[in-house]
């Protein structure tokens, strides 16, 4: 579901308990706070959550961090910290979180890429363009393995990108594809 740049506020949000079959929702770009996130904490069957340019700050990650099937977050200009991925680390979420959009955060520091190295075993990509003082870490983390082989890719936004639209594409045009991203975000052969 897109709600994209529509002026949603909070109480708009409090009547999606109801959607819990709910796998992809974008709204980026409305008037949504911490109270609103509350409201999708009950969407157990999310898969993307797309929250970015919104005024949302890390208490909004305590209602999402038990989102088990969430593979896919974007929280691109909002008002995170380091913190907020600390809080994620601690629910369900950081096993099954596979790609993270946090571009244009400026209260991001480096600590940011070592907590997803450390506590998000199988995230593969991260966009963290346009954020502050991050060139150094991308250097010690780009590429770098994991003990469980899993390789984090950072900064490769164009990339991800396509190729999340690509599977989105696929999965819709295709329901036999499973309803997570693939293990390999970037396996999704090009057509």
């Amino acid at each position: 579901m897109t709600l994209d740049s529509l002026n949603i506020e909070d109480a708009f949000l409090s009547h999606f308990g109801a959607l819990n079959k709910l796998q992809s929702l974008a709204l980026f770009h409305n008037n949504i706070t911490d109270e609103g996130i509350n409201h999708l904490a009950a969407l157990h069957n999310l898969d993307m959550l797309f929250i970015g340019m919104n005024n949302i700050t890390d208490q909004s990650m305590l209602f999402i961090k038990n989102l088990a099937r969430l593979t896919f977050l974007s929280m691109c200009s909002t008002q995170i910290t380091d913190n907020a991925l600390l809080i994620l680390s601690q629910g369900s979420v950081s096993n099954s979180l596979q790609g993270l959009d946090l571009a244009e955060n400026s209260q991001l520091t480096p600590k940011s890429i070592e907590i997803i190295f450390e506590k998000f075993p199988y995230v593969t990509s991260v966009d963290i363009s346009d954020s502050n003082n991050m060139s150094d870490i991308v250097e010690n983390f780009n590429g770098k393995k994991r003990k469980n082989g899993v390789e984090l890719c950072i900064s490769c936004p164009s990339k991800f990108w396509m190729t999340a639209e690509k599977y989105i594409e696929k999965r819709v045009l295709n329901p036999e594809i499973p309803d997570s991203m693939p293990n390999d975000l970037f396996s999704i052969e090009e057509d």
